[in-house]
């Protein structure tokens, strides 16, 4: 039962393992701590986070039952879903496989977490690892019993754009709520190529990051924090660009699709595209297509996004 109550719990985090000296933002029933192991702008990015939760009229008590959380990283925080391979397995197979479920190269994270069930000692307190995988724009948490691949329980924390928002279950347990409270988790993400810190730097010099978090028992907490970030070399992120088909017929209408990649998802949507006097948007998919007849010869295109390197190619018209 233990076992069961400390994962389970442990499936309400979106949180990552702090570096030493970071500053925390603090509220009445939750602190919240976070890095991106980087002050450049554009650079590629490992997402750290610390959480505690407390009571906040006891700080020596059992913290309410966490039921929801949201995380707010620094604007223009990348996370790249299709930087990845993405698990595909449902909540049945997690349950039955454990962190089996799930590629190995799907796994972007790993942390821990403590638990307090309200028993008191031995229960209390409970320990948990936690394995994070790629999901289809989400995190999937994976809950094991430490030491272990057996899953205990799992959550899926949403992503948009760059804020993180966890659903955490309602998890039996003791005194004096019949609930199993979370008291802190640690974790990281820090598979390369998957984050991306945002691509400028204030004017301050600093990032801002904030938290919200409800209670079971009604209660409310936000908090927010900064990071230090650089303003000298920002390292904007590459963009890829090529247009298919390469080669066209001169005189001919056409149509000319556009393909955009780049390790920075914000750099592949709504970049403009720019070819024989027109101009194009990417889609949420980085593709854009531009109609047109052409002279003979070879033709420029470019595609720019603020904030991103811009990229430039060429193709062809033939006779």
């Amino acid at each position: 039962m233990r076992r069961k109550v400390q994962g389970v719990a442990g499936a309400v985090a979106t949180a990552v393992a702090l570096t030493a000296g970071a500053a925390w933002a603090q509220g009445d029933y939750g602190d919240f701590a976070m890095d991106m192991g980087t002050k450049q702008p554009g650079a590629p990015a490992t997402l750290q986070f610390d959480i505690v939760y407390r009571n906040g009229s006891d700080p020596n008590g059992k913290p309410p039952p966490i039921s929801g959380a949201v995380f707010h990283l620094p604007e223009g925080t990348g996370i790249d879903t299709n930087a990845v391979p993405r698990c595909t397995a449902t909540d049945e197979e997690i349950r039955a496989v454990g962190t089996g479920a799930c590629p190995a190269d799907s796994k972007v994270g790993s942390g821990k977490l403590t638990a307090i069930t309200g028993f008191g000692p031995p229960a209390d307190p409970a320990n948990a690892d936690v394995t994070i995988f790629n999901g289809d724009r989400q995190l999937i948490e994976v809950v094991t019993a430490p030491d272990t691949d057996r899953a205990l329980g799992s959550d899926r924390v949403t992503i948009e754009g760059s804020t993180l928002t966890a659903h955490p279950p309602a998890t039996p347990g003791g005194p004096p709520d019949g609930r199993t409270s979370v008291k802190e988790i640690h974790l990281m993400i820090d598979r390369t190529g998957y984050a991306t810190a945002p691509p400028d730097c204030p004017s301050g010099g600093r990032w801002s990051y904030s938290s919200s978090y409800e209670f079971a028992d009604g209660s409310r907490d936000e908090n927010a924090g900064t990071l230090e970030c650089s303003r000298a070399g920002a390292a904007r992120p590459l963009i890829a660009v090529a247009a298919r088909p390469a080669t066209v017929r001169a005189g001919h209408r056409v149509t000319v699709r556009f393909g955009v990649r780049s390790s920075r998802a914000s750099c592949r949507v709504a970049a403009k595209v720019r070819f024989a006097g027109k101009r194009a948007f990417t889609d949420s998919r980085g593709r854009a297509r531009i109609t047109t007849k052409l002279r003979p010869g070879r033709h420029r295109f470019s595609v720019s996004k603020r904030g991103c390197r811009t990229a430039r190619g060429t193709l062809t018209a033939t006779r």
